[in-house]
Order: structure tokens, then sequence, then C-alpha cells
């Protein structure tokens, strides 16, 4: 428990080459360093980057009290509502660009919009459906992009960019502002 900036978790970690802090999905920060980091150092880290910590937990305070919180009733419903909409969508789009993957899977992941597997699985977020249908297209086109690049270096940008209309780098700095993807049931 740090005495200004509240719980702070330190994650010890083998390979990694930097020390990362961030806030972490429960509010608090995470500080993750490399192995041969001591944890003294860490702190020293964590203490020179305190005005940023203090204005990256007020940002994540802000943005969960402008959210209202969904029962887990009406979470379920989304969910259902995104296994009737989303696959069929996602199908579409990648007929229309003439991309292929395995399997669709909805989930309600808290911490990405969705995911690609290694095997072109492809994993979206329930809280997708509470994106605008511009978003939601976004999402799923940069999923499909990863079937074929699974990183994002230039290539996976410009393949991207050319499926929107030459508009990737503005959805996905419009999708950053959105609240819905860690408020939908109350958390932050």
């Amino acid at each position: 428990m740090h005495p200004r900036l509240g719980p702070v978790v330190f994650h010890r970690r083998k390979g990694s080459k930097h020390i990362r802090l961030s806030v972490s999905a429960s509010g608090g920060l995470l500080l993750s360093y490399p192995w041969l980091v001591s944890f003294k150092q860490a702190l020293a880290f964590l203490e020179a980057h305190e005005p940023w910590a203090l204005a990256a937990l007020d940002r994540a305070r802000q943005r969960s009290q402008n959210k209202p919180a969904l029962l887990p009733q009406e979470v379920e419903l989304w969910r259902k509502k995104a296994k009737t909409e989303l696959p069929p969508r996602l199908a579409a789009l990648a007929r229309r660009h003439q991309f292929t993957y395995n399997r669709v899977f909805i989930k309600n992941n808290k911490s990405n919009w969705g995911s690609c597997s290694g095997v072109n699985n492809i994993n979206l977020s329930l809280r997708i459906m509470l994106l605008p249908e511009h978003l939601r297209d976004y999402v799923m086109l940069h999923e499909l992009c990863h079937t074929r690049i699974k990183n994002h270096g230039p290539r996976f940008w410009a393949l991207l960019d050319s499926v929107t209309e030459g508009r990737a780098k503005v959805y996905a700095k419009e999708l950053r502002t959105q609240q819905t993807l860690k408020n939908l049931d109350g958390s932050s």
C-alpha cells in the first residue's frame, strides 16, 4: 500500500526488459519489472513516476464514475444479442475482404475488445455491442487482419487501413475514448 497512490502490485517478470507502470483492472497500480532489477530500484521508478501515476488513477476513476453499471441480467441479455448478431457480421466482413478464420467465440472480456489466436480463432468481447456500428466493424476487421499478420507492425496497419477506407488510425483513436469495455458490470 503506497501512502499517496494506494494499492500497488509489484510483479517481477522473467524475460522482461523494461519497467512498466499501468493502472490495473482493479483500479490500483501494476508495476512489472525485470528479474534483474531490485525491488528498491522498482520502488524508485514508482516514486519518480508518481505524477503520471496520480493522473492515470484520476483518469481511471473519472471513467468509472461516468458510466452506469449494468445488472448481471442485462449483461446476459447483451451476451445473447452478441451471439446472435456478431458472428454473421464477422462472416460478412470476412467474405467482403477475403479473410478466413477458424471459429468465433463471444466472451465477456474486460481487458480487450477482441483477439485472434494463433490458429485464427477470433474472440470478441460482448462489450463491443455497446459501441457504435462503425467501431464494432473496426474491431472485427482488426481481428480479421490478425489472421494474416500476427503483430501490429507497419504491414498490419497498412492492411487494416486498406479495409477501413484509410481510417484505421482514426477509428483506433476513437475506440480508445470509449468507456464501455471495463464498465459494463461496474468494474473499472
